[in-house]
């Protein structure tokens, strides 16, 4: 039964290669690269999941985007804007957009956002609200309070 025992504690510290060292290194080299792709989406996931379950209202920034672009709320609704992206950005009124559409929601907002930051803002008049990233103006995003 010894000899049985150290063949398998030889196999254990040595166990036999599946790959050879170039594969290996090509595999390496591979999940290194795609570290923070894994990273990202889990991240996606684990906040979709908490999203489903509790029911929040989340405005995903992602890949020079807002995820979604428009939303409707209640009034009295808390927004989370939560950044993904590599890159800053920030949430801000488009007052041009909201005095010239004629909008009850006038407000003055511009908060940045680093990423995997969060900000937060409750929406307490009725009307739409729009904004954008004076980082990246061709981001905007809608929401309409109800």
């Amino acid at each position: 039964g010894s000899r049985k025992a150290d063949r398998f504690r030889s196999w254990v510290r040595n166990p036999p290669a599946a790959f050879n060292n170039e594969e290996l290194k090509t595999i390496e080299i591979f999940i290194r690269s795609m570290r923070k792709e894994i990273f990202f989406g889990l991240l996606i996931l684990s906040i979709s999941l908490v999203i489903v379950f509790v029911n929040l209202e989340v405005i995903i920034i992602n890949r020079f985007d807002y995820q979604p672009e428009e939303i409707t709320i209640a009034k009295g609704t808390t927004v989370y804007w939560i950044n993904v992206d590599l890159e800053g950005h920030n949430i801000t009124s488009d007052a041009g957009q909201n005095i010239e559409k004629n909008l009850m929601v006038q407000i003055d907002l511009s908060e940045d956002v680093d990423t995997l930051g969060i900000i937060s803002y409750k929406f307490n008049e009725k009307g739409e609200f729009h904004y954008y990233c004076t980082l990246h103006p061709y981001m905007k995003g809608i929401i309409s309070v109800n």
